[in-house]
């Protein structure tokens, strides 16, 4: 059986676990109107104007088996003096559903019913060019670009696309993943003319690329610099769709869609589910790479995208702060289990080494003096002053502390910088070893799946 064969294979299996059912779909569809009829009614109450649609990848038929979400649209008219957090009091107040008011960079009202989930959002009516008067005024026009552009039956490689990206793990625009966007995903389809094999074809070409759906439009690259991979929005010329793509992310994809392509296999799509047994417990014991968590809280309930935010600010200033103690941190992730926050991390040792590099000023600076005096006599120095690459250095003796001592340490002089909605401090933190995290976490299988992943640095693809 041939490379193409096999996938053929292979993705017939998997469009047969992800594409929706026709009950599935009318379930949704039903309750789609009854809610839009109650709006409707409760529009007509209170003499709003405003139209009514539905949005998001259910209305695009580009949605995934399971994923029961109704995206629904009250599109106010474009000079309307009604704003969307009095919209959405007189909806939640008028239909009685268990509704939260949610707020990222817009209000809108979420609740879930049964199996699904149900997001009510208010935005104002815009055309193409027009300056936007809320965050989400274009997601209309993202729907209507879709719906107009994409070739009939594309759906389903749009439905591989994203089943294959969640199965490697980064299918998603939020802080927690900074993944592709389900709207990105639609708009990289099309673009590689509506075939998911195609988008994997030419994965290695994305990076550094900018990707236009206009004619003849100029785009001021040097505006999304820093950002791996461009792909301007056809509504709006002046946004990048993938800005929420993180270089680890685009990455993964590329390496994944190289080895899928190689050599297809089920798991890509579908990882095996890590169970830690004896055996896997054996290897994370005997791994010479240490692990080490450290476990803190939330100070209060706030939005998924400003938490994760402020977790990932955490993790980045951790880990700059282990690598300034030279404890070569491989890698950093974070959990959230039961409402514990767990940050644990992957490093080369658990105690500092015995010596410490402390690099001076360049030795053009008047600041050389004072650290030339400061070190010629420190009986601590056991090479130097020394001058490498410009700048003065020594090598200092230094005490061994553990790894625990030093985030402590680092938490205590506020070098690991603490954002303001984690509770992160000496005394309300636990600071972990393995065996600790093996002992503490022996029955909690899933978050000890997690760790067994980050601690063996393996791809999911990769297994079985």
């Amino acid at each position: 059986m041939t490379s193409e064969d096999k996938m053929a294979e292979i993705h017939l299996q998997v469009l047969e676990r992800i594409r929706p059912k026709a009950a599935e779909k009318t379930r949704l569809e039903g309750e789609f109107q009854k809610i839009e009829q109650q709006i409707k009614t409760i529009l007509k109450q209170h003499k709003i104007e405003a139209e009514i649609e539905l949005s998001g990848s259910f209305s695009r038929e580009t949605w995934l088996s399971g994923n029961r979400d109704l995206d629904i649209f009250v599109k106010l008219p474009y000079k309307s003096e009604v704003t969307p957090a009095s919209l959405i009091k007189v909806i939640g107040n008028g239909i009685d559903l268990p509704w939260q008011r949610k707020h990222a960079h817009h209000p809108y009202l979420f609740t879930e019913k049964d199996d699904f989930e149900i997001e009510i959002i208010p935005c104002y009516q815009i055309e193409k060019g027009m300056k936007l008067r809320s965050a989400v005024d274009r997601s209309p026009l993202h729907r209507a670009f879709i719906m107009q552009n994409m070739r009939i039956g594309s759906n389903d490689d749009v439905r591989l696309l994203k089943q294959f990206m969640r199965g490697i793990g980064i299918y998603g625009a939020e802080v927690k993943v900074h993944g592709f966007s389900g709207y990105l995903v639609e708009l990289l389809t099309i673009h590689f003319g509506g075939k998911f094999a195609e988008v994997l074809r030419n994965a290695k070409t994305l990076p550094g690329k900018t990707i236009t759906f206009v004619p003849n439009v100029s785009i001021d690259s040097s505006k999304f610099s820093g950002e791996p991979i461009i792909v301007i929005d056809p509504t709006d010329d002046t946004r990048n769709v993938a800005s929420s793509v993180k270089i680890d992310a685009l990455n993964e994809f590329i390496v994944a869609a190289e080895n899928y392509l190689r050599e297809p296999k089920l798991n890509y799509f579908f990882p095996k589910k890590v169970v830690v047994d004896e055996l896997q417990l054996k290897e994370m014991k005997e791994s010479p790479i240490k692990l080490s968590v450290i476990i803190h809280k939330r100070k209060k309930k706030i939005v998924d995208d400003v938490l994760w935010g402020q977790i990932r600010r955490f993790e980045r200033s951790t880990k700059t702060y282990l690598d300034h103690c030279e404890f070569g941190p491989i890698k950093i992730n974070s959990y959230i289990d039961r409402g514990d926050i767990i940050t644990a991390f992957v490093t080369k040792e658990n105690i500092a080494p015995e010596f410490h590099w402390r690099i001076g000023p360049p030795i053009d600076h008047i600041a050389q003096v004072k650290f030339l005096e400061k070190h010629k006599s420190n009986p601590l120095v056991v090479f130097g002053p020394d001058v490498a690459n410009g700048r003065w250095r020594v090598l200092l003796k230094q005490k061994q502390f553990t790894i625990e001592e030093i985030i402590k340490k680092g938490i205590q002089e506020n070098s690991i910088a603490i954002p303001s909605h984690l509770q992160v401090n000496e005394k309300d933190i636990d600071i972990l070893s393995k065996d600790e995290i093996l002992l503490k976490f022996a029955k909690n299988k899933t978050l000890l799946a997690c760790l067994y992943q980050l601690l063996i640095g393996r791809p999911s693809f990769m297994s079985g």
